[in-house]
């Protein structure tokens, strides 16, 4: 017969080694085996983990109305999206983060291809979540931001994207407008 090792069986390990086995796959199931993506919340307008004044300056300017589903003439613009109830949205990707119960508000927009390869930020005038597309599938955060205290911008995302058409949707957020910019990383 051979040896058993804790590990051959749940019952045979002792109380604390499963509570550490337990723990090791709750926090795989969080993600935290994911790769890093950089994130920080600051106070203030100045409180982002990189600069946010030319974004907080685009978001205040932002005034062409989009509705769900509309297409954009450019892909590095400043626009204010008309949301909808998520149960009404049409997204055509499921979105990566289920929304809380009180921010049900949900849209998405088509993008052309951006004018070059690269990073772009993705930023919202509230909180809400973010998901970009390309190519049927929806691109991993390279890093975010976001700040409180900071009237009229509330979030920054970077996603690394190719010369290839997009989908932006948004779901989550407690307004039924919002204010989006997206343009190239400097």
């Amino acid at each position: 017969m051979l040896p058993r090792f804790p590990f051959q069986s749940r019952l045979s390990a002792p109380p604390a080694a499963r509570r550490h086995g337990a723990a090791a796959v709750f926090l795989l199931a969080l993600g935290l085996g994911a790769p890093p993506v950089r994130a920080a919340e600051g106070q203030g307008c100045s409180g982002g983990a990189w600069p946010l004044e030319q974004a907080k300056s685009a978001l205040d300017a932002a005034h062409i109305q989009v509705a769900n589903g509309g297409q954009l003439p450019a892909a590095e613009s400043a626009f204010v999206v008309e949301l909808v109830p998520l149960s009404q949205a049409k997204l055509p990707y499921p979105p990566a983060r289920l929304p809380p119960e009180k921010a049900n508000f949900a849209g998405f927009l088509l993008l052309p291809a951006p004018a070059v390869a690269g990073r772009i930020d993705v930023s919202l005038s509230d909180a809400g979540w973010v998901d970009l597309v390309q190519d049927g599938k929806t691109l991993p955060a390279a890093a975010f931001t976001g700040v409180k205290g900071c009237p009229g911008l509330r979030k920054s995302v970077r996603f690394e994207v190719t010369r290839r058409p997009l989908v932006l949707q948004v779901s989550g957020v407690s307004v039924d407008r919002l204010k989006v910019v997206v343009a190239p990383v400097p």
